[in-house]
């Protein structure tokens, strides 16, 4: 099934935090003390406050009168040198902490690192058998991830089956760097299915066995040259379930507000919730069987949008 739709160039997400604009009210009560009336107020010397003699300074003082700044000193100009913002301790010179972790061991996984900094993180990278990945990790950006997390999605189609090694390299803005204890993870190209490149419609859809709990994907959208078009990719992938049986999928992407995800029937009516987040870079539906046997199938697509290079995806299935 091909469609025709307006091209949207996809762009990275970066999630924004709103900043609250306050404001002081400097309005208050003592206008009305200034320059209310009433029974007290009266013109001229009669009933009125013996002036001051004497000049005031600016500061409210009266001639002579010293000035107590903090710390004890009586020197105005040491007072206001005081006032005027932390003391400089000296350079950072702590190191970052830094831990990480990987998740999956096939299609997308999902490097992740905790890192922290006394002062302020300026990059997590990460290093796969000791070669930079070529990108920063941003921070997680869902309240839903753990605190101090980054999270980098890693395609593993180009490493061989068996052990790797990660480490995580936490770096701060003034340019102390830690490195995390090294972290063995295994790769199994057999451990899920990858989809089939022809595999656009029901009838050709990639056939899962329910032993198979893993599918990597690839949305391809091809732009038109020359125009504005876009021809949007679908890929769909079917199940067997059960009388009563219910599936439960998870798709990891890099763009996944860009994706949609349903459960369908062969005609095409949606039978999953709508997505739900589950992380920063995890969607989720679900749908349970009725008392018959059925195939279902899932199906994956996108908006109108030229995923480039950021268009894998890898669907976990869970049944139940």
């Amino acid at each position: 099934m091909i469609r025709l739709s307006t091209i949207i160039r996809a762009a990275s997400f970066i999630p924004l935090v709103g900043l609250a604009a306050c404001s002081g009210d400097d309005n208050g009560d003592d206008n009305g003390d200034d320059n209310g009336s009433g029974s007290g107020s009266s013109s001229g010397d009669e009933g009125g406050a013996e002036p001051p003699t004497g000049d005031a300074t600016d500061d409210g003082t009266s001639p002579g009168e010293s000035v107590t700044a903090p710390g004890g000193t009586t020197d105005p100009d040491e007072a206001d040198a005081t006032s005027e913002g932390p003391i400089d301790d000296g350079p950072d010179t702590t190191p970052p902490q830094v831990t990480a972790g990987v998740e999956g061991n096939f299609g997308l996984i999902q490097l992740t690192a905790i890192a922290t900094d006394d002062v302020r993180l300026d990059r997590v990278q990460f290093l796969v058998d000791g070669q930079p990945t070529g990108r920063s990790a941003p921070p997680a950006f869902l309240s839903l991830d753990p605190p101090d997390q980054y999270i980098l999605l890693f395609d593993t189609s180009g490493l061989a089956d068996g052990p790797h090694t990660l480490v995580a390299r936490a770096e701060d803005r003034s340019l102390n760097v830690t490195e995390s204890a090294e972290v063995v993870f295994d790769v199994d190209a057999s451990a899920g299915v990858t989809e089939l490149a022809d595999n656009e419609s029901v009838p050709t859809a990639t056939v899962v066995a329910s032993t198979q709990s893993q599918i990597a994907g690839r949305i391809v959208n091809v732009p038109t040259p020359g125009t504005t078009i876009v021809t949007v990719d679908y890929d769909y992938y079917r199940i067997s379930l059960d009388a009563g049986e219910a599936v439960s999928v998870d798709m990891l992407a890099n763009q996944v507000d860009f994706y949609f995800l349903t459960v369908e029937d062969a005609n095409g009516v949606q039978l999953s919730n709508e997505r739900e987040r589950v992380s920063s870079y995890v969607s989720n539906v679900s749908f349970a069987n009725g008392d018959a046997p059925q195939d279902v199938f899932i199906r994956v697509s996108s908006g109108p949008v030229d995923l480039e290079t950021n268009n894998q995806y890898k669907l976990s299935l869970e049944y139940r």
